[in-house]
């Protein structure tokens, strides 16, 4: 599948993915993107989760843009009010 990772070693990546390391974290262990591990994890019949990460999502919002005033707010409210 992947030069870097023998077929030996694919059962330790479903074992450690199992266990809660996500694709990434694994692939950092293994010197590997993240695409090789989802490829030994669906070889292996693994369910994978996109998502399994224990970290918070992280939101970009800028919640107190509209009650600050500034040059930005004010650009936008004007592409608002053409």
């Amino acid at each position: 599948m992947t030069s870097k990772i023998n077929k030996n070693e694919h059962k330790v990546i479903c074992e450690k993915y199992r266990s809660g390391m996500t694709c990434t974290e694994i692939a950092k262990e293994y010197s590997v993107s993240y695409g090789p591990i989802l490829k030994i994890l669906h070889a292996n019949n693994e369910p994978v989760s996109y998502r399994k990460s224990n970290k918070e999502p992280q939101n970009r919002f800028n919640h107190e843009f509209f009650f600050k005033k500034n040059e930005k707010l004010a650009y936008f409210m004007g592409v608002c009010s053409c």
